[in-house]
């Protein structure tokens, strides 16, 4: 569990200091940790606690890192109201202020020998770290209003999508502007499914598509509680757990930019809840709603087809792919029935034709940069299919794997298609980080880590 603690805090630095933007060192950091990490999945010593690391010490910790980083810098690039901006910057202020005396009144109370249980009942601490929660989730909302026109592709063409949707229209017939005047060889497009544009809709309706990734994120903070709650998890252990979420050091330049990777975190949990309750059909729907809103959550289907193979046997796998596939196709096929080739240049055309980009963090650029020159297009497909199918393959041949082990083969093969992919954006490196969260929380539950104990 603190191994993955670790990692998240090493990512959530490196994304906050360079937004992913290349550099060297960055890179090898990154490539370094991710790596450990790997390893201690591979040799199974992620079973066995680390010895000498308070849990929550270390959760606090990355909590505190979070949200003082978050306070200090937000990360808005096109951020053009005043009142707003210091709206946002006062409440990131308050929660790392309040996070700040709550840890330091709780280490002062501490009892020396005593194994203090927070959740004995609702006390203080806890409204505290529920009052933090809130606070993140108030900055969230208020990203709209302090950065209202962010100048990306993908803010400014799923509005349009969107538009062009409520106004009746196809829109993957529609041509979309070059917000970035030729800067980039690719032809602009609105680049994502269905998925994404009817979800993104009714917040249209409340006047930014990108509120959409606040009630994401709402659904994703209710889901992640009412599962530990329910697998055992101390209410404080829980709360700080979703803290080192929501004070994830580059969500709000996420937000900002109008990702749609918040989006696929809920839906992500869905998928691992259906699958511990091995409910097969739901957790096909949760991976296609997932392929339905962005293309790469197709990653996650080698990994989980051989998982559902493994432990629920060819029936488990049939009727996850049949539940997967209707769904995709019951949301592209209206969209795309109309104008094949115009649907398939909007979601994977321009995506095809798109040049490598090695001015991203990704290992892929950092080799180019090495190298002196870009790295080829068969090069970089045939690095992501190895990884995935490897970690698919270690998964096949576990004697008896578990969730933990799925969510691992998941999570670091992702990693993979990322640091070897074309681009390797902070949204990338956000839904890793979820990933991650998830490994942790499946390792806390086979380790019996689940319970508030401030020493160990």
């Amino acid at each position: 569990m603190q191994a993955s603690l670790v990692a998240i805090l090493v990512l959530g630095v490196i994304l906050w200091l360079t937004l992913a933007a290349f550099q060297p060192l960055m890179v090898g950091i990154l490539v370094a940790t991710l790596s450990l990490l790997a390893w201690s999945a591979l040799t199974e010593r992620g079973k066995r606690p680390l010895s000498g690391v308070s849990v929550d010490a270390l959760l606090v910790a990355v909590v505190l890192s979070g949200c003082t980083m978050l306070a200090l810098q937000p990360q808005l690039i096109y951020a053009e109201v005043p009142n707003a901006y210091h709206a946002l910057r006062g409440v990131l202020a308050a929660a790392a202020g309040l996070f700040f005396l709550g840890a330091f009144v709780a280490l002062v109370r501490r009892e020396p020998g005593r194994q203090s249980r927070w959740d004995e009942a609702i006390t203080p601490v806890d409204a505290g770290l529920a009052f933090v929660a809130l606070l993140l989730f108030v900055a969230r909302v208020l990203v709209p209003f302090a950065s209202p026109e962010p100048v990306i592709d993908v803010f400014v063409n799923n509005t349009l999508g969107v538009d062009h949707l409520l106004d009746g229209r196809n829109p993957y017939r529609m041509e979309y502007p070059d917000v970035y005047h030729g800067a980039y060889s690719f032809t602009p497009a609105l680049g994502y499914p269905p998925g994404s544009l009817l979800l993104l809709t009714p917040f249209r309706l409340l006047g930014d598509v990108r509120l959409a990734s606040a009630f994401a994120d709402l659904c994703t903070c209710v889901i992640l509680l009412r599962w530990m709650r329910g697998s055992g998890f101390g209410r404080a252990r829980a709360w700080l757990i979703v803290l080192v979420w929501l004070s994830f050091p580059a969500s709000l330049f996420v937000y900002e930019q109008a990702w749609l990777d918040p989006l696929l975190v809920p839906l992500w949990l869905a998928l691992v809840l259906a699958i511990e309750r091995r409910h097969w059909v739901f957790a096909g729907l949760a991976l296609g709603a997932m392929i339905a809103v962005k293309q790469y959550a197709v990653f996650f289907a080698l990994a989980t087809a051989v998982y559902a193979y493994r432990v629920g046997g060819a029936r488990a796998l049939g009727q996850g792919t049949a539940a997967a596939i209707g769904l995709v196709a019951a949301l592209v096929v209206p969209f795309a029935i109309g104008d094949p080739d115009a649907f398939y240049v909007q979601v994977a055309g321009t995506f095809i034709e798109r040049g490598f980009r090695g001015d991203t963090l990704s290992f892929a650029a950092l080799l180019a940069y090495g190298l002196g020159r870009d790295m080829p297009g068969p090069f970089l497909l045939a690095a992501t299919v190895s990884g995935l199918a490897c970690w698919a393959g270690w998964l096949w041949r576990r004697v008896e794997p578990d969730d933990a082990d799925w969510v691992a083969a998941a999570a670091f093969g992702f990693a993979l298609a990322v640091l070897f992919g074309k681009q390797a954006g902070c949204n990338y490196y956000y839904l890793l980080a979820a990933l991650l969260l998830t490994h942790m929380i499946r390792i806390a539950l086979r380790e019996g880590q689940a319970a508030d104990t401030l020493e160990r």
